[in-house]
């Protein structure tokens, strides 16, 4: 019913809006002061919402087809797919995080998410929210040089767009022993046996040339 109204009076704005509501109910209002006593208000309720389900669609309204055409100001204007204004998206939140591309004798350290929350019980690459943490994971594999950092991807969930900064860190030495049992040194040819959320698993592929043997 609101979009039938807000192109039959061409009325801009969010209909979702409480001042745009506030518009359209006022024209709503007037259409029932103006009818006929004798006005079936349920099948004018029912006509509306028909009309707005099979003619004034969302997408590709059928105007010719329409019995308010004449006097539809949305049709006569050409503003059709204008009407009613589209809800403003809400811009994403964007987070940033750092993840340890940690490569030894052609393993790489990955390590398991908790069952609950983001990319649950997936096997990724070490996730740090600041340097610091970052820089203490890095002191522990007793590693010399300083990781080499990677072009920065973004995957978007469905609240917020994670911004992610790969940092690549090749060990010339052994392997140290995973702090715990979410870690694992895993062969690069047996990545693709570990279930990886797909932003890693892209990542991973092309750094080592289809290793996981993505299509």
């Amino acid at each position: 019913m609101r979009r039938v109204l807000a192109r039959y009076f061409a009325v801009e704005g969010d209909p979702t809006a409480a001042r745009t509501a506030q518009r359209l109910w006022e024209h709503a209002r007037a259409l029932i002061d103006a009818a006929p006593a004798s006005l079936d208000m349920t099948a004018y309720t029912q006509g509306q919402m028909d009309l707005g389900a099979t003619v004034c669609t969302r997408t590709r309204p059928d105007c010719a087809r329409c019995p308010l055409a004449p006097d539809c100001r949305a049709r006569i204007d050409g503003r059709q797919d204008e009407l009613p204004t589209p809800r403003a998206r809400r811009a994403q939140p964007l987070r940033h995080c750092w993840m340890l591309i940690a490569e030894c004798d052609g393993r790489v350290l990955l390590e398991r998410r908790p069952d609950t929350g983001i990319w649950g019980g997936l096997w990724t690459l070490p996730q740090f929210e600041d340097e610091a943490a970052l820089e203490a994971v890095r002191a522990g594999l007793a590693a010399d040089g300083q990781p080499l950092a990677l072009a920065s991807i973004e995957h978007v969930f469905t609240h917020f767009r994670l911004r992610i900064q790969p940092l690549w860190l090749r060990m010339p030495g052994g392997a140290p022993a995973p702090a715990d049992e979410n870690r694992a040194w895993v062969g690069i040819g047996n990545l693709a046996a570990h279930g990886m959320p797909a932003p890693v698993a892209r990542l991973l592929d092309g750094l080592y040339d289809g290793a996981l043997l993505l299509r």
